[in-house]
């Protein structure tokens, strides 16, 4: 259950404008900031979809071009 005290800001953290008004928002909000937790990432679920179909079409590509040359 999540608290109704609780409020998540959703911020680009590379756009220092936006977490100025982040921080802003917050304090408007609460007063003052007692705890942040900052939980910023990135995927690598599209970046690991990108390697795996790299890897697919190199070994299809390269076990389908020797066939290719020869017929």
């Amino acid at each position: 259950m999540v608290p109704p005290s609780l409020r998540i800001l959703p911020v680009d953290l590379s756009d220092p404008s936006a977490t100025r008004a982040a921080t802003e928002k917050a304090k408007a909000l609460f007063g003052e900031i007692d705890i942040l937790v900052s939980n910023a990432g990135i995927s690598v679920l599209n970046l690991w979809s990108f390697i795996m179909v790299l890897v697919f079409n190199a070994n299809f590509f390269m076990q389908a071009c020797p066939l290719a040359l020869v017929s």
